[in-house]
């Protein structure tokens, strides 16, 4: 079975794509925390 080099490139444009936001997301949970911590040691 043949595979058009094109789809497979948008496949995995799309896969890092997705990938990056995850991360993304992942990342900015972990930013929101971190400054959530922060808050906390200012207010103590």
């Amino acid at each position: 079975m043949t595979q058009n080099p094109g789809e497979d490139e948008d496949f995995t444009t799309r896969h890092v794509l997705l990938l990056l936001l995850m991360l993304r997301e992942k990342t900015g949970h972990l930013d929101d925390l971190s400054t959530m911590s922060i808050d906390i040691q200012t207010v103590g």
